[in-house]
């Protein structure tokens, strides 16, 4: 992902600069991704992005998708159905241009795009996609960082920072194991019996929870939903008894002291809290 051309993500970035309309669509695990990475792109972009599920698309636009809108679509095998007829869909009903991010070559979602890019993340094998997130926001972190050299919305030394954070991702997993690996299994096996979960987060965060819930919903075969930190108030809270297991996504940005307040909140009430 990150040899990607330098030249296809100013070309994306260059879309998105010029584009009035901005949509990304997608399923699952790579649905998840696109919050995240629309999170980042707005960010630098200074345009309001919509997100909608691909098997909604055609739904919520049918009477309003307009002439020359962009539509990001995200797949990792570029064969989604509901991806694919989303897209097929918005070709045939009015002139937009399709950016697609997928792991694929010539994958049927490729030969409906006018500009792709691809994850070069080698091949998904289980149907728990692992790579699949990570290399996705990857990539929408890039185009955002070629739109703020566009936009000259940072500074030059800024925008060098956050692409050495990007490129170092694969050391900081690799160092995150190797120095957890411990702790995890400990984790692991304190909540083994657990049937119920709920992981929380805030800003971009909440698309890493309810990916992280979705991933552990495919693997253990358990009841578990990933929500936004403060909408979990108005009813799961309700949910929570002594030792129910709640997984805040707590990373040191803009939200971390109103998460501590929701930490604090679902401690009160018994939970048992896990906090990454």
């Amino acid at each position: 992902t990150l040899k990607i051309s330098k030249e296809l993500l100013k070309i994306f970035a260059n879309i998105l600069w010029s584009a009035e309309n901005i949509y990304i669509t997608a399923a699952g695990t790579s649905f998840y991704a696109s919050l995240a990475g629309k999170f980042i792109l707005t960010k630098f972009l200074g345009k309001y992005i919509q997100a909608i599920e691909c098997s909604e698309f055609k739904t919520q636009l049918s009477n309003s998708l307009k002439k020359d809108s962009v539509i990001i679509a995200v797949s990792q095998s570029g064969e989604t159905i509901d991806t694919v007829e989303a897209i097929r869909w918005a070709r045939s009903y009015k002139d937009v241009k399709i950016l697609t991010i997928t792991n694929v070559v010539g994958s049927t979602l490729t030969r409906y795009s006018d500009k792709v890019i691809v994850t070069q993340a080698g091949p998904e094998i289980g149907v728990a996609a692992t790579k699949t997130y990570s290399t996705q926001v990857l990539t929408l972190a890039l185009i955002a960082l070629e739109i703020a050299k566009l936009r000259k919305v940072e500074l030059e030394s800024e925008i060098e920072k956050y692409e050495r954070a990007l490129r170092s991702t694969p050391q900081i997993i690799e160092n995150f194991l190797d120095n957890n690996i411990g702790i995890i299994k400990g984790i692991v096996d304190t909540l083994d019996k657990s049937a119920q979960f709920f992981f929380l987060a805030r800003g971009i965060s909440i698309a890493t929870a309810k990916e992280g819930g979705l991933k552990l919903k495919e693997v253990a075969c358990r009841f578990i939903e990933g929500y936004s930190a403060a909408h979990a108030k108005h009813g799961p809270i309700s949910l929570v008894r002594e030792g129910f297991p709640i997984v805040f996504i707590a990373p040191p940005d803009e939200t971390y002291q109103r998460l501590i307040g929701n930490i604090m909140e679902f401690k009160a009430r018994g939970g048992k809290i896990v906090s990454l």
